[in-house]
């Protein structure tokens, strides 16, 4: 009746104890809470399904423009994309995580707190610099990323900028 498999295995495991209990108590038959069968849960079943990378590939095309929204979103996406970085990561990226001369991009998880040091892709560089260069107002944030509108502050919760690509080429994913 649409339960997860997770739902049922829970459940399973809380009928079988009940009713080995019944069966001491005389209840019901002895050996019917061996007789309930718990679904096979997979490892990795509840990851949240993401766009095929054809998609990811046309929701980046959509981004090939100049105009300023553009050229920051192609950045954001890029980093998602290529990087596998969380929403919060790119969120809190500052201009000083990115090495430019020894081409390296330094982030800090967003559950651990600790520092991943990535070899800077160029394709990703060359969107997030040219980003850098041409839209992003000169301010005191040291946030790379920030909104385009007044008053400039670092960029708030980035779903809305991937769902709306995304519907617009009719792509619709359990994340984001």
């Amino acid at each position: 009746d649409g339960y997860s498999r997770l739902t049922l295995q829970g459940v399973v495991g809380c009928l079988r104890p009940f009713f080995r209990y019944g069966a001491t108590r005389g209840w019901c038959r002895k050996g019917l809470a061996e007789a309930i069968r718990s679904p096979r849960v997979y490892r990795l079943a509840s990851l949240p399904t993401g766009p095929s990378w054809e998609d990811v590939k046309r929701l980046l095309a959509l981004t090939e423009g100049n105009k300023r929204k553009d050229i920051r979103d192609r950045a954001i996406l890029m980093l998602l994309a290529i990087y596998g970085l969380r929403a919060g990561e790119v969120k809190r990226l500052r201009l000083e995580d990115f090495d430019w001369k020894a081409e390296l991009l330094s982030v800090t998880c967003t559950k651990t707190r600790k520092k991943r040091i990535f070899p800077l892709s160029r394709p990703v560089g060359d969107a997030v610099l040219r980003y850098i260069t041409q839209v992003r107002p000169r301010t005191p944030y040291r946030e790379v990323f920030l909104s385009l509108s007044a008053p400039i502050q670092p960029v708030g919760d980035l779903g809305p900028i991937v769902r709306k690509r995304l519907r617009r080429l009719g792509v619709v994913t359990a994340h984001y």
